[in-house]
């Protein structure tokens, strides 16, 4: 590497670095206090902190109450979150503060990582401009950030990393090695998530097409083993928990094991192809991934019924539909903010592979806009669509003779191109405030300001909003029957029936002895639920009594 892109890549990797730190300064005091706004961050940490040694870190004993239940919450990013809590209370920070600063720590860790082999590899291949201005890109893309926060104890954007690394291993000297590489890190980024599958394939076929084009004559055998042979090592340190089927898709399991050979069976197979005619290669490459897919649909009984298809109607109704990171773009700010760097990518490079016939570019532009698309229709992806979109920005703008000849001899076009390319990624951030929406009143109350006072309790089962439940773990010691977590079904079903007044005046008597409920919590400047099931409730619950911050708990008399 020369000193010339040393530097470049020094400059574009402090520019993200900055805006890293900036976040922590804003959120540092916000991640003392616990002030998460996901409540995925706090089960991240209840889990942790309340590991069972026999069972494991995955069994939460105060879920779905009495019961308790196995949860799976990233096996790979779970044990960075602990080495990293371990090592900060070895230098004497407090548990519960160390458990917060490396959850924190790390998501701002990852996303340093996930912008490292991007830029490094666009200041070596696509020069100076094009690499400060994909910096810019990922420093202020909005989706990016959603999940890039400190205060974000996840695994959404640690599982990025890996992915990151192995776009990385697209470029270069063709090797071996590189291959080796590349398939295990796609397979670590299946084991920290199944969500990054569509990734994994996305990074698989652009491998694949420059073995097709013959870009690249080295064999893919070495890609395909390790993606196998490291997924292999995983189920057999993360198997699925006890309660889990088999062919489960949110964990490793038998499904992602047929997954992984049935890919590396595509990939030996397109060894073969490339020493035919392009036309059959091209061909007969495509048959066969559609048969693969057949293969593993057909096999796969949880695949065909898709994201909710598992679910009773009741939670698809009342549930899976209002929570915000799987719905679909609504607003108009939304939309900037998911579809403008993907839209500027894809218009490049889409310039690219028309100059100059270039299939792997086009395929490129497909998986970009396939990213968009699902960012859009699912804005939990919107990270993932971000990234590939700034890998495919940087690859564009290093094509382009605008953005690597001296600014004295371009042309007055080549000159309007390259200031609204540079216009064109803050602008989006400026429009998408522009045009938001003013956030709403919170009319719910804090859990924290309550949390003392319910710590003097004995220990119960409590009924309180759902998004509340991991929260109200963390703050305290008492049990609930369900939070947002998916697998909980029995427990997801109970809670509606309560909280919602689904069931017969019956069956919700029998539920409150069965589940051994003690308290109900509703906040008075909230309207859930509603007024009639919060009579129900203060029949059923005889003793009331105000809390502090506008809560009110209601006791059951025994």
């Amino acid at each position: 590497m020369s000193w010339s892109s040393l530097k470049t890549f020094s400059i574009a990797l402090s520019i993200v670095l900055l805006m890293l730190l900036r976040v922590a300064g804003d959120q540092a005091q916000a991640l003392q206090k616990a002030e998460l706004p996901n409540p995925d961050s706090f089960y991240k940490l209840v889990l942790l902190r309340d590991a069972d040694s026999e069972r494991g870190w995955a069994w939460s004993a105060r879920d779905n109450a009495p019961q308790g239940f196995w949860m799976h919450w990233s096996e790979p990013h779970s044990q960075v979150m602990k080495a990293i809590a371990h090592t900060l209370e070895a230098v004497s920070v407090a548990p519960e503060q160390a458990l917060l600063w490396a959850g924190g720590l790390l998501t701002l860790l990852s996303m340093a990582l996930i912008a490292w082999p991007i830029l490094w590899l666009l200041s070596r291949q696509a020069g100076t401009l094009p690499t400060l201005i994909v910096a810019i890109a990922f420093a202020t893309n909005i989706p990016l950030y959603g999940y890039g926060q400190l205060v974000q104890l996840t695994h959404h954007i640690f599982m990025l990393v890996p992915l990151a690394w192995a776009l990385l291993s697209l470029h270069g000297k063709p090797s071996y090695l590189r291959d080796a590489r590349a398939g295990a890190f796609l397979a670590l980024a299946l084991w920290i998530s199944p969500e990054t599958m569509p990734f994994v394939l996305t990074i698989s076929a652009l491998r694949a097409a420059q073995r097709l084009q013959g870009v690249s004559e080295q064999p893919l055998w070495s890609w395909a083993l390790t993606f196998i042979l490291t997924l292999l090592l995983a189920w057999q340190i993360d198997p699925p928990p006890p309660v889990y089927s088999p062919w489960t898709l949110d964990h490793l399991s038998l499904a992602w094991l047929l997954f992984a050979a049935l890919l590396g069976a595509l990939m030996l197979a397109i060894d073969a192809l490339s020493r035919s005619s392009v036309r059959i290669r091209w061909l007969a490459a495509s048959v066969l991934v559609i048969m693969a897919f057949g293969v593993w649909l057909s096999i796969v009984p949880e695949a065909r019924h898709g994201a909710m298809g598992l679910l009773p109607e009741t939670l698809r109704t009342h549930w899976w539909g209002r929570i915000h990171e799987l719905q679909p773009a609504h607003h108009a700010a939304e939309y900037i903010a998911y579809a403008a760097t993907p839209m500027l990518a894809i218009s490049l490079c889409f310039w690219v592979c028309w100059r100059q016939r270039d299939g792997w570019f086009l395929l490129l532009v497909l998986a970009v806009l396939a990213y968009a698309a699902l960012g859009l229709l699912h804005i939990r992806m919107g990270a993932a669509s971000a990234l590939i979109a700034c890998y495919a920005l940087g690859l564009a703008l290093g094509q382009l003779p605008a953005f690597q000849l001296p600014t004295a001899i371009l042309t007055r076009w080549q000159q309007a191109l390259v200031v609204m390319v540079l216009a064109a990624l803050p602008a989006q951030v400026f429009l998408a405030h522009l045009v938001d929406e003013p956030a709403v009143k919170k009319t719910s109350c804090e859990l924290a300001n309550v949390a003392t006072e319910l710590n003097q309790l004995s220990p119960g089962t409590i009924v309180l909003p759902i998004n509340l439940a991991p929260e109200l773990l963390y703050r305290t010691h008492h049990r609930v029957i369900a939070g947002n977590y998916h697998r909980n079904i029995s427990g997801l079903m109970d809670y509606f029936s309560l909280w919602l007044g689904l069931a017969s005046e019956a069956d919700r008597k029998q539920l409150l002895l069965d589940r051994e409920v003690k308290y109900a919590l509703f906040c008075q400047r909230s309207g859930e639920p509603t007024v009639s099931v919060k009579s129900w409730f203060a029949k059923q619950f005889p003793v009331q009594q105000q809390l502090s911050g506008g809560w009110n708990l209601y006791t059951v008399d025994r």
